[in-house]
């Protein structure tokens, strides 16, 4: 996985401290991830549950939901 300033890591932050995001950080998000897909346009909901390591699955759920809710692809 390619490490940026925003991409998966800047959606797992924003996913534990906010359970309910508001309208701008979502569209803050998607922009990002945007952006993020220019870089690395392969990237994936299930690439990134491969390469991210969590000892709670409810932690990777939070972090593919977030994903999800901001626009990366499946």
């Amino acid at each position: 996985m390619i490490v940026t300033p925003f991409g998966p890591s800047f959606f797992r932050g924003a996913c534990k401290r906010e359970e309910r995001p508001t309208i701008r950080r979502m569209e803050e998000a998607r922009g990002e991830t945007e952006k993020y897909l220019q870089i690395d346009p392969d990237f994936s909901i299930a690439a990134g549950e491969k390469t991210e390591a969590y000892a709670d699955p409810m932690e990777l759920k939070r972090f593919t939901d977030g994903l999800r809710k901001a626009g990366f692809p499946e």
